[in-house]
């Protein structure tokens, strides 16, 4: 994949003007997948330390189109690309 054509997230999260800052951080669906650690694919979801790492989100979705895949940048996910 060519550097030029990378995106930094683009699935939109909605516009935070027509909620509640607190109902809306706590309900957006996009949110809570990224704040679930245990639902994260591949070695991601079964490290021991998820909840402390758990992978770059971003870099998920620049290079496998899907936020929850594993982190390819990931030392550990390096025999399973």
């Amino acid at each position: 994949m060519e550097l030029s054509n990378y995106e930094f997230f683009p699935p939109k999260l909605g516009n935070i003007k027509d909620s509640d800052f607190e109902e809306y951080w706590k309900n957006n669906s996009i949110l809570n997948e990224l704040r679930n650690k245990d639902i994260l694919n591949g070695n991601c979801g079964t490290f021991y330390y998820r909840y402390f790492f758990g992978g770059c989100r971003d870099r998920a979705y620049g290079f496998i189109r899907n936020y929850l895949e594993l982190d390819p940048g990931c030392l550990k996910n390096y025999n399973n690309m």
